[in-house]
């Protein structure tokens, strides 16, 4: 399966997807595949999955992706043909409602005052978000840079 999930996302790779989407598809297959059992291609089950997301407390939104990912990597194998047919489409997506995030909220005085007494280069960068209200991906592009 491993060898499999590899040329997947080298596929994937090719078709110019970036590093930090391939290596958060190797977390979410490499999370299922631990706590589902799943040693070979054979084992991966509808019902182990389901098993694993009602066990699970994260967001319908988060569950979504987790399935979302395990789908289109055994769509790719069943489109290859190494394998009859995907195993998780009977199941469905979860039921998402906005209310199920947790609420934003603006930085107290207390902590803006702690965030720009930070020393370094990220220093200019909290200035510029408290003082122009842009959040990380607006203020030097989605993915270009990571956070400390």
């Amino acid at each position: 399966m491993v060898e499999q999930f590899e040329e997947y996302l080298a596929e994937l790779r090719q078709r110019g997807r970036c590093e930090k989407y391939l290596n958060g598809l190797r977390t979410q297959i490499a999370t299922l595949v631990k706590a589902c059992g799943w040693v070979t291609i054979k084992d991966i089950k509808a019902d182990s999955f389901c098993v694993w997301r009602r066990r699970q407390t994260k967001t319908a939104k988060t569950l979504n992706e987790y399935f979302i990912a395990a789908s289109a990597f055994l769509n790719w194998l069943e489109r290859c043909e190494r394998i009859p047919r995907n195993p998780l489409k009977v199941v469905e997506r979860m039921e998402s409602c906005e209310d199920s995030k947790s609420p934003r909220r603006a930085l107290t005085a207390e902590e803006a005052r702690r965030l720009v007494a930070v020393e370094g280069p990220w220093k200019a960068v909290y200035l510029t978000a408290l003082k122009t209200g842009l959040r990380r991906g607006d203020l030097y592009g989605r993915g270009a840079a990571s956070h400390p």
